[in-house]
């Protein structure tokens, strides 16, 4: 068969996803991954006794309703992969006020509490909980085919589907969460409403969580991150893929085409190897891929003013525990209002982020629980530091490990002395294990206008050449980042003149 084999260049979520409808199409197929195993950004590893995840919290569209589950279903996720549904969305705890709140799924009863809390901000919370209620569910970019491929009847059915909530994408919801949440008069309330999305975020993101959450339609993983890339790779392996981890792509061979185009035709490994193939599938960074692989011979002006203008999901410094003691009366995820502010570099870390794994009773050891605390950082400050100080930034990974523990102490006294296993990964770790830019862990941040724009998934002069991933989905998420996978092949099959199939029954 002609034209029938496919090289992806990453084995993240949105590479295995790609490597898994190619092979449902009748390609022959190699995924390679630059990390001794496949995964990417939803990653987990191993220190002693303890199991790390770095991956996701929450897996969304869990449930019949949205695009997502037929989704996970084609690529073999579900019904396998085990869901817990938390009661419990985010408890908020202010160290200042000794105050706390819990978001439950009960939107009404959450409104009421805010309200109690702050009755001068009553009509806001009002906007914000009818908007939570009846935005419903949304399949926010998860469009049946790329928009490439979509012609004006497609458009129209998009449109015509979403026409009841089409009212939440402008206006006052499309304002950024922090603008809108600025004119609350309740400190407090406006930090329980901020912890729930990104402050650059449109309002209606906040909305969207709030109402995924009331539905059902968001779950614990309680084997982690790694049950969800281990079935995804077993689909991809049992179809007759071939995976090749620990293998570092060091450029595209491309060969010329009349009118001064280019054509994609394999890649060359740093080992000095080269693989040949009719297609390739970008799913890795998007600076790597244009400006490292490609020599940024196929830049065009958006792609450089997207890299200008638009904002990154700031980098996280992650600080994980092993703690000798249970501590099953916390929910898994909280926010922490300090009392007394950490500073690292020029930033000033005044929350924390806490996520305990006590429903994941195989991350530790009986009796005992992993803890991991986050926080936003600066990428220069730690870059700067791994590449010119390696003992001082060693060192300011172990003070990121006591200032976290210090925390704790406040709020559970004596789980100093319970600390068995510290593990402290910054920006520039992201950045080293993924190579995503600048450490950033999930892309582009989902600003009012980045939200709902459309980024090309071709480079400009290069064909047999498509992207996919994160950086192809503004916000990212699990199910926008695998459902770019399908799309990348989707374009393929086009382009080949090939009817796509998704597997599905």
């Amino acid at each position: 068969m002609k034209n029938n084999t496919i090289i992806v260049i990453g084995g993240g979520l949105a590479g295995l996803a790609a490597g898994c409808y190619a092979l449902l199409n009748g390609y022959d197929c190699t995924v390679v991954e630059q990390h001794h195993e496949a995964g990417g950004l939803a990653a987990t590893w191993t220190r002693g006794d303890y199991i790390i995840d770095g991956g996701l919290l929450h897996l969304t569209g869990t449930q019949p309703g949205l695009a997502a589950y037929d989704l996970y279903r084609q690529l073999g996720i579900l019904p396998r992969l085990r869901l817990i549904e938390p009661p419990v969305l985010l408890r908020v705890f202010d160290e200042s006020l000794d105050r706390s709140l819990d978001v439950g799924r009960n939107l009404d009863r959450l409104a009421f509490e805010l309200k109690t809390l702050s009755p001068s901000d009553e009509e806001l919370i009002n906007d914000i909980a009818f908007g939570s209620k009846h935005i419903g569910l949304i399949d926010v970019q998860t469009a049946e085919m790329p928009f490439e491929l979509m012609g004006a009847r497609q458009k129209l059915r998009r449109s015509w589907s979403m026409r009841s909530t089409l009212r939440f994408f402008t206006g006052f919801y499309a304002q950024p969460v922090a603008d809108i949440l600025g004119k609350l008069e309740d400190q407090f309330v406006r930090n329980v409403l901020l912890g729930l999305t990104f402050p650059q975020a449109p309002l209606w993101h906040l909305m969207l969580n709030l109402s995924l959450f009331s539905r059902g339609q968001m779950a614990l993983l309680p084997e982690g991150s790694i049950s969800l890339v281990r079935l995804l790779e077993e689909r991809y392996l049992s179809l007759g893929g071939i995976l090749q981890t620990g293998t570092r792509v060091a450029g595209v061979k491309t060969l010329p085409l009349a009118g001064g185009e280019y054509e994609a035709r394999g890649v060359e490994l740093e080992s000095g190897e080269a693989l040949e193939a009719d297609y390739l599938i970008g799913a890795l960074d998007t600076h790597v891929m244009t400006h490292d692989l490609l020599g940024g011979d196929f830049l065009d002006q958006p792609t450089l003013a997207r890299f200008r203008d638009w904002q990154l999901h700031q980098p996280l410094v992650m600080v994980s525990l092993g703690i000798n003691r249970l501590f099953s009366e916390l929910p898994p995820h909280n926010l922490l209002l300090l009392r007394r502010p950490f500073f690292v570099g020029d930033k000033t870390v005044d929350r924390l982020h806490l996520r305990l794994f006590n429903y994941c009773p195989s991350f530790a050891p009986a009796g005992k629980t992993v803890v991991q605390a986050w926080f936003e950082s600066d990428w220069a400050y730690w870059s700067t530091l791994a590449q010119t100080d390696r003992s001082a930034y060693e060192a300011e990974k172990e003070r990121m490990a006591r200032e976290v523990i210090r925390r704790l102490e406040y709020h559970f006294p004596g789980v100093v002395r319970k600390v068995e296993m510290t593990d402290v990964a910054t920006p520039y770790t992201t950045w080293r294990a993924t190579g995503n830019f600048q450490g950033s862990y999930r892309g582009w941040l989902p600003t009012p206008r980045v939200a709902v724009a459309t980024v090309p998934r071709t480079l400009p002069g290069l064909q047999h050449f498509v992207t996919a991933g994160h950086w192809t989905v503004p916000g990212g998420g699990a199910p926008a980042t695998l459902l770019s996978g399908r799309h990348a092949v989707q374009l393929v099959c086009r382009r080949d003149g090939r009817p796509f199939t998704s597997g599905a029954s």
